[in-house]
C-alpha cells in the first residue's frame, strides 16, 4: 500500500516556484532568477488569506512593490502536482522576471502572521519582556493573550482600553507607534 503524498510545505512550495522559474515554462521556456522569501511578504498572504484585497494587504505590510501578483492555490496533493499546476496555469506569473520576491502561507494564513509577529517580538520586545511571553520580564508582565485592542492601546498610544486592569502598576513602557503595522503580526504571535 502506498500512502497518499504529503501536501507540500511551505517550505516545498517556495522550492517548487523557484523550480518552476529556473527549468522554464511555457512558449518561452526562458530561465529566471530564483525568487527571495520575504516576511513581509508572508504578511501580506496571510492577509490575501483573510480577505484582504491584495492591494490594500501590500500597502498595509508597508511593501514597496511596483508591482504584484496573487495566485491561490489550494489542495495540491503533492510539490509535483505543485509544479504541474503552476506551469500550466500560473507560468506567466511565475516565470516573470520583474518579481524578485515571495511570500507564502499556507492553511488558514495564521502561521505566517504569527511568524512575523514573533520576529517583531523578538527584535522590539526583549528588553523588557521575556523570551516566552507566557512568563513575567525584567520589567514588563507576561503579555501571552494580549488582543488586539490592548496591543494597539499600549504599545501604540501608551495607555490601557477602558475597563482594563494593568498586572503591573507601572508606567514605564514608552508608546512606540513605528510598530503600528506590526499590531496584527504581534496580536497573532501572543493570542
Amino acid at each position: 500500500m502506498v500512502a497518499p503524498p504529503s501536501p507540500p510545505s511551505t517550505t516545498g512550495a517556495f522550492d517548487t516556484v523557484n523550480a518552476a522559474r529556473s527549468r522554464g515554462c511555457g512558449a518561452a521556456s526562458r530561465q529566471v532568477a530564483p525568487l527571495r522569501a520575504d516576511l513581509r511578504l508572508d504578511a501580506v498572504a496571510a492577509r490575501l488569506q483573510g480577505g484582504e484585497k491584495l492591494a490594500d494587504a501590500v500597502s498595509a505590510e508597508r511593501y514597496p512593490a511596483a508591482r504584484s501578483a496573487s495566485i491561490r492555490v489550494m489542495r495540491a496533493a503533492s510539490s509535483d502536482a505543485l509544479y504541474q499546476l503552476l506551469t500550466k496555469r500560473f507560468c506567466s506569473d511565475v516565470a516573470d522576471p520583474e518579481f524578485h520576491t515571495i511570500g507564502l502561507a499556507r492553511g488558514g494564513g495564521g502561521d505566517a502572521l504569527a511568524s512575523r509577529g514573533r520576529q517583531v517580538y523578538l527584535g522590539q520586545c526583549l528588553q523588557c519582556h521575556n523570551a516566552d511571553p507566557a512568563s513575567a520580564g525584567p520589567v514588563g508582565p507576561p503579555v501571552k493573550g494580549a488582543s488586539r485592542d490592548l496591543l494597539e492601546a499600549k504599545v501604540l498610544r501608551g495607555e490601557y482600553p477602558p475597563g482594563y486592569t494593568p498586572k503591573r502598576p507601572t508606567k514605564v513602557m514608552p508608546p512606540q507607534p513605528h510598530l503600528a503595522p506590526d499590531i496584527p503580526a504581534l496580536a497573532a504571535y501572543l493570542k
